[in-house]
């Protein structure tokens, strides 16, 4: 049985974890000569639905559309300069765990939500 919205949340916690990951990569190769700092960067919905359904302009009074994504595909990783650390590190480790930090409160958020999914299911099912 597939409960709605549930699937999403999980996509949302695997590319949270992989972030997770990337970041403390990055911690890790903190002084690392010539290391380049790495995130993980989520397309938003919006660009995801212009990549599936793009729209287009069928008439001269419909609002113009843009073909171009504004960002790079879900969950691509990229060099990242606000992680970029100074006089020659790699990264920038204080910046790096403030990231890891903000990554994980995000996470256990969409884990709440899931769980709150779950249970409304099981409710439910059971009555």
């Amino acid at each position: 049985m597939l409960i709605p919205g549930l699937t999403d949340l999980t996509h949302a916690l695997q590319l949270h974890a992989f972030r997770q990951q990337v970041l403390a990569n990055d911690l890790a190769n903190a002084h690392t000569s010539g290391y380049v700092a790495r995130d993980v960067v989520a397309t938003p919905f919006a660009d995801l639905l212009d990549q599936t359904m793009p729209m287009r302009q069928t008439d001269a009074r419909d609002i113009s559309v843009s073909t171009e994504p504004s960002s790079p595909p879900a969950g691509s990783i990229t060099t990242s300069p606000v992680l970029a650390g100074t006089e020659g590190a790699g990264v920038d480790p204080d910046a790096t765990m403030a990231e890891i930090a903000s990554n994980a409160l995000a996470y256990q958020a969409i884990a709440t939500a899931a769980g709150g999914e779950i249970t409304l299911a099981r409710t439910g099912l059971m009555g």
